[in-house]
């Protein structure tokens, strides 16, 4: 079985699809569609940048789709599935034929707008947090939130660098990894409690704890 899977934000780079719309006619004709379904040139973007214009969302999210169908239209594989990774997940309903081109090309700008206009320009941020649990991540943030809402000088601080998304990914790992410390310090305390009255002389043994991917996007 083949499949195709269509990646998310993220993947952009400029300079994305110039070589395959040079190459490929029906490349060619689903990037110059594109720019005309829009109104400006889509193409100009994702060839030439600036990459601060690329990587703005209501840019990102129409030339992801407008390069993985040009991708799809042109690769020498017709695969069996197709699947995609958050607005990649677009391209695979196009792909499938549940949503045509132009009417998806649509949503996505109208997505990418609406997601660019809720947090004002040069404000807030994303990170990813790998190898942790829900129950960790709601406590620290609670953690935060009460520090931040609280008199404590330290909030200063926080607040001050909280548009340096480093710097907020680091607070955010360093708080997880004091609740995941804590949660299995009590497990493990339930369960050397236990241990201990089966035979009082076994050793009690300190679990280790692995240092979180902290991942700034």
């Amino acid at each position: 079985m083949k499949a195709m899977v269509f990646p998310g934000q993220g993947s952009q780079f400029v300079g994305m699809a110039v070589e395959r719309y040079q190459s490929e006619p029906e490349a060619k004709k689903i990037i110059d569609e594109a720019n005309e379904i829009l109104g400006f040139s889509l193409s100009n973007i994702m060839f030439d940048g600036p990459e601060d214009s690329l990587k703005q969302t209501e840019y990102t999210q129409p030339a992801l789709f407008v390069h993985s169908m040009a991708v799809f239209k042109t690769v020498d594989m017709t695969p069996d599935c197709v699947a995609g990774h958050s607005l990649g997940e677009y391209s695979a309903l196009s792909c499938a034929g549940y949503l045509n081109f132009a009417e998806t090309l649509k949503i996505l700008r109208i997505r990418g707008d609406a997601m660019q206009n809720s947090v004002p320009k040069g404000e807030g941020g994303m990170v990813a947090v790998l190898g942790s649990t829900v129950e960790a991540i709601e406590l620290s943030i609670k953690a935060l939130k009460e520090t931040l809402e609280s008199e404590d000088p330290s909030a200063d601080k926080i607040r001050a660098r909280a548009q340096d998304v480093t710097d907020s990914a680091m607070k955010l790992g360093e708080a997880i990894y004091k609740a995941e410390a804590e949660s299995n310090k009590s497990g493990n305390d339930d369960v050397n409690s236990e241990t201990t009255n089966e035979n009082n002389n076994d050793d009690v043994v300190d679990a280790d704890f692995e240092d979180l991917n902290k991942t700034d996007k």
